[in-house]
């Protein structure tokens, strides 16, 4: 994708994106502070073309803002900002352990709500591509120039326009937007990212050893490269133990009224962490299903070897 040289440019783009995937909305999960692209009224995962197309220009939009440049993905930094703004921003209460059969609406008339529910700032950007656009135009008339300004001058934004720390940023001399990754192995690995956690398949080889497979690579790591290692004993933490119950159990853990289930709750939230970091994946790789308990979106058992 060529580098764009102002807003208006980088606007345009996310205009097309409008025209191409009208539904595609983005959900905030407060809880995990996780961005995911969503599509359509049943929320299915984006196809991989609008998030790479949304992702791409996210960045380069975000290029121009330099002084917002963390850690995090760019397009995180940008949902941030159009939910800070709430430009599009839409708050959606839930309780974090609420699986009763009635609504929490019902509950909240009742008074009968759970003593350990806790309500979450969760919430969804819709047409995403539509408010990114009318944020760029925004940008644009505060800083018409300012890709293209030698001076680095730019005006004063008026009060409460946009957050701060961007106005600060704009005052300064502009860095180079942040280029595309040139095509070496890096792109090669780039190329063959995995776009769904359908593609993953887990196999437990030993106690202590998996097989990891995607559509296109195939590779083996024991708990500690996989990331589950304890930290103070150096052994296999409660995730991986976790884990393995797991591919015992073919990739479903029921809810029992008898079991700790806040405890596996506990070590799920750390199966996605890992999960999400070794992936690079946004989403839920385990979620929940009423009336069955924990069931796992990727493949995962056990070899023969495993139980030899």
């Amino acid at each position: 994708m060529e580098q764009p040289s102002s807003w208006q440019e980088i606007r345009a783009k996310f205009l097309q994106g409008a025209v191409d995937y009208p539904d595609l909305f983005a959900h905030w999960e407060s809880r995990e502070e996780l961005w995911t692209l969503l599509r359509g009224p049943e929320r299915e995962p984006a196809d991989s073309e609008s998030v790479r197309l949304f992702k791409e220009t996210a960045r380069l939009a975000v290029g121009l803002l330099k002084k917002l440049l963390t850690g995090k993905p760019s397009w995180h930094l940008w949902l941030d900002l159009l939910r800070e703004e709430k430009r599009g921003f839409r708050r959606i209460p839930q309780f974090r352990h609420w699986r009763g059969g009635a609504s929490v609406e019902e509950f909240m008339e009742s008074g009968a709500i759970p003593s350990d529910a806790i309500l979450t700032e969760n919430g969804d950007i819709t047409n995403v591509f539509s408010e990114s656009a009318e944020f760029c135009a925004d940008m644009g008339s505060l800083v018409p120039d300012i890709a293209g300004s030698s001076k680095g001058v730019v005006p004063e934004p008026c009060a409460n326009s946009i957050p701060a720390q961007i106005a600060e940023s704009m005052k300064h001399p502009q860095d180079p937007i942040p280029a595309a990754e040139p095509r070496t192995e890096d792109a090669k690995e780039e190329r063959k990212a995995v776009l769904s956690w359908e593609e993953v398949e887990i196999t437990f080889l030993s106690d202590e050893r998996v097989q990891i497979a995607t559509s296109s690579d195939t590779e083996t790591r024991n708990y500690a490269e996989f990331g589950f290692e304890d930290g103070r004993t150096k052994s296999p933490n409660l995730a991986w133990v976790t884990l393995r119950a797991l591919a015992e159990l073919n990739g479903t853990i029921r809810q029992a009224k008898d079991s700790d289930w806040a405890a596996v709750e506990k070590r799920m939230q750390e199966i996605r962490r890992v999960f999400r970091k070794h992936f690079n994946l946004s989403g839920d790789p385990i979620p929940f299903v009423e009336g069955t308990g924990y069931r796992a979106r990727f493949k995962i058992s056990c070899a023969p070897s495993f139980k030899s």
